[in-house]
C-alpha cells in the first residue's frame, strides 16, 4: 500500500466486492469511483480521493466524508481504516439498511434503519412535510420507516 492514493487501493476491491454493480472508474478530476442507480430516487453514487479521505456523494442529496480525522498522515494503515469505514457504507447502502434523504442543492442526509431515529419534518427546510427517504432499491414507504 506504501505509495498509492485511497483510489488505487480503492477500485481493485470496489471491483472484486462489487462485479455486478456497474462500477465505473473515473478519470481526472471527477469521481474516481461511481455506481449507477436503481431507481430515479437515488441516480448513483460517486466517490472522490480527496486526498485523505473518500468523499461518498449520494446524487446531489447528501454526501458524507470517510477519513481518520485524526490522523492526516497517508501510512498504509490509516489508508486501510478510510476504505474499511466506506465499505462498510456501501455494504449497509446497497443493503437497504441505510435511508436517504434530501434535497438537490440544497442538503439532507442519512440515517440507518436500525438506529430508530425518524426525520424531524420541521427541521427540513421549514417545511412541515417530511422529504421523501430512499433505500437504494427503492422508495422508502413512510409506513416501512420504523425498524
Amino acid at each position: 500500500m506504501a505509495g498509492k492514493t485511497l483510489s488505487q487501493i480503492l477500485l481493485p476491491i470496489l471491483r472484486e466486492k462489487y462485479p455486478d454493480r456497474g462500477l465505473r472508474g473515473g478519470d481526472g478530476d471527477g469521481p474516481c469511483a461511481f455506481f449507477p442507480g436503481v431507481h430515479p430516487g437515488i441516480r448513483g453514487v460517486s466517490i472522490y480521493d480527496d486526498d485523505f479521505e473518500l468523499t461518498i456523494c449520494i446524487d446531489d442529496l447528501t454526501h458524507g466524508h470517510f477519513s481518520d480525522f485524526e490522523n492526516q498522515c497517508k501510512d498504509a494503515e490509516t489508508l486501510k481504516r478510510i476504505i474499511q469505514s466506506a465499505i462498510e457504507f456501501l455494504d449497509d447502502l446497497f443493503a437497504d439498511k441505510v435511508a436517504v434523504w434530501g434535497e438537490p442543492g440544497v442538503g439532507g442526509g442519512w440515517r440507518y434503519l436500525t438506529s430508530g431515529g425518524e426525520l424531524n419534518a420541521a427541521t427540513f427546510l421549514g417545511n412541515t412535510v417530511s422529504p421523501t427517504e430512499y433505500l437504494w432499491s427503492c422508495a422508502l414507504d413512510a409506513s416501512d420507516s420504523e425498524p
